[in-house]
């Protein structure tokens, strides 16, 4: 497993990433009572699952049980998924319902930001044109192709 810092763009092995500064998950929380765990710290000053890049947008979508936001949620994963051709993935966009009555287990993965940007930008304007379809057996939101 691979672990990439999404500031300086350096590649830990899973062994070298755990052996990094451990930090507190918020740096804020001062209080061992209220932090939320830690994480590590690049050499470069980068917190892992602090300072990752992400773009999110609500849309409300109309479906058969009224209309219902949908996040869409693009970031930095910081692990790199292989694509079974050779290339490591790095960033993802997800649509997250507002309701537990409509699923959607489509995700969208890419090399570079600007693929995840361009990616991010084409998911929320198929939202946004109404090109999806609601699965009304399973409530499973897909968007139709452009």
């Amino acid at each position: 497993m691979i672990v990439k810092c999404g500031n300086c763009g350096a590649e830990y092995e899973l062994h070298d990433w755990i052996r990094l500064k451990k930090v507190p998950r918020n740096p804020t929380d001062v209080s061992p009572a209220i932090q939320s765990g830690y994480t590590y710290q690049c050499k470069c000053g980068y917190i892992f699952g602090v300072d990752r890049w992400k773009l999110r947008e609500t849309v409300t979508i109309p479906t058969p049980i009224g209309d219902i936001n949908v996040t869409v949620s693009t970031s930095f994963l910081e692990v790199g998924f292989e694509d079974g051709k050779g290339t490591t993935l790095w960033f993802e966009t997800v649509i997250i319902p507002d309701t537990p009555s409509v699923e959607c287990y489509t995700c969208w993965r890419y090399r570079t930001k600007e693929d995840a940007r361009a990616g991010h930008e084409r998911v929320v304007r198929l939202l946004k044109e109404g090109k999806f379809v609601i699965n009304p057996v399973r409530w499973e939101l897909k968007l139709k192709a452009d």
